[in-house]
């Protein structure tokens, strides 16, 4: 049978008959539908899956929305610290108000801190982009079909001299796309190799069964895909006097130790 679809209809349904006239004990269809499409999802990807149920759709709705802020010093560097746990509507006008704090406390060195912080929606992703990098192109993604849709931030941004992103294992998706745009304006990214999910999901619902389905990925611009690979801290030449300058302050390895 050429059509993969019509041969797994056509052995389900003979699975369903089979069972239905030898099994012994009492059928729960409810369990038995539950587990035969959490079989699926498993062999698609680790980030599609059934939800539990319909209320169970917000999965940043317990992260911790708070944005820190604080102003740290060396011999050679005066530099705000911004700590952004999640990328979130919440978190928007937070880092806006943090950003807008250390400008009239005459800072000129932004250290972004996306350490563990696994991402977010993607209005909230441009949004924070107003600020941080101004009216620009951004990145772009592709679905199945090849379709591609381009993303660009408009507004004015809150200038630094020098900016930096720390990074590391932990961050994710939306925060490792930042962490590009970012990258791609001029900024330096220093830490440990981020964990390279470049994806994103849909929640789509069937009857009472809800699950998200990955869709698209993303790239950016100069970097291209960053799934399944993430992104490696700056270490160059190019980079070498103000990558030792923020190497000494946040005492984080050398480029040879976190590659």
């Amino acid at each position: 049978m050429n059509n993969p679809r019509e041969y797994f209809l056509l052995f389900f349904d003979k699975f369903i008959r089979i069972i239905e006239e030898n099994y012994l004990g009492e059928i729960d269809y409810d369990l038995f539908f539950k587990y035969a499409v959490e079989g699926i999802f498993l062999s698609l990807d680790e980030y599609s899956k059934l939800l539990p149920n319909r209320k169970s759709t917000d999965e940043f709705k317990k992260a911790n929305q708070e944005v820190s802020c604080s102003i740290e010093e060396t011999d050679r560097l005066k530099i705000g610290r911004v700590k952004l746990n999640i990328i979130s509507q919440d978190t928007v006008d937070a880092l806006n108000k943090a950003l807008i704090y250390l400008k009239e406390k005459q800072i000129d060195s932004l250290l972004l801190d996306l350490r563990g912080n696994t991402g977010g929606g993607l209005d909230a992703l441009l949004q924070m982009c107003n600020y941080l990098v101004g009216s620009k192109k951004l990145f772009y993604s592709k679905d199945r079909w090849g379709n591609i849709l381009e993303y660009a931030s408009e507004g004015k941004s809150i200038p630094f001299l020098q900016r930096a992103v720390l990074i590391d294992e932990q961050t994710k998706s939306a925060a490792e796309l930042l962490a590009l745009i970012l990258r791609e304006d001029g900024a330096l990214i220093v830490g440990q190799k981020s964990y390279g999910k470049g994806v994103s999901q849909r929640i789509f619902f069937v009857g009472k069964m809800g699950f998200k389905l990955t869709t698209h990925e993303y790239f950016s611009y100069k970097t291209g895909s960053f799934h399944g690979k993430g992104i490696v801290p700056d270490g160059s030449v190019e980079y070498l006097s103000l990558y030792q300058e923020w190497k000494d302050f946040l005492k984080i390895p050398s480029s040879k130790e976190m590659l």
